[in-house]
């Protein structure tokens, strides 16, 4: 899934974050945050969703199913 990777990739960057600040924000190791972006692999459930809190984007966003970059303010905040 190349698309996930490369948007992982372009997401980090505009942030200003490197693989490991991902890695340590993320609580894995910077082969892994390589393995996501390069090399077609994809995290667990989990850390999808932790990535799109993370980057403050949909999970829908990170897999190309959603052109928006940012959530609504409805699903940030489902309380209010």
């Amino acid at each position: 899934m190349k698309l996930w990777g490369e948007r992982l990739k372009m997401l980090r960057l505009e942030h200003g974050m490197t693989q490991q600040a991902l890695a340590d924000k993320l609580c894995t190791e910077r082969t892994t945050i390589a393995g996501w972006e390069l090399k077609g692999k994809e995290p667990d459930f989990q850390l999808v969703v932790d990535i799109a809190d993370v980057f403050n984007v949909s999970v829908d966003y990170l897999f190309g199913r959603d052109a928006f970059l940012e959530k609504s303010q409805e699903m940030s905040n489902p309380n209010d």
